[in-house]
């Protein structure tokens, strides 16, 4: 589903990001989508600022693994 518009609190952007293999993204099969890389397109979006992270599903454990890892730039 789609949240946005008037559904987000005033000072909130939201951004979603496509995964790998989902919704027409384009990803090198022979590639392993890591922590790493989430952490590359989040700092390129946002650069060092602190942000909230949720995912559902695959997207959770995704969220799970970042927070190991880069645990420190999530708010």
């Amino acid at each position: 589903g789609y949240i946005g518009g008037n559904h987000l609190p005033e000072g909130l952007t939201l951004i979603a990001i496509n995964l790998p293999h989902h919704e027409g993204s384009t990803w090198q099969d022979n590639i392993f989508f890591a922590a790493r890389h989430l952490h590359t397109c989040i700092t390129t979006l946002i650069g060092s600022e602190r942000f909230c992270l949720l995912g559902y599903s695959m997207g959770g454990r995704v969220a799970l693994r970042y927070l190991q890892e880069y645990g420190g730039h999530v708010q």
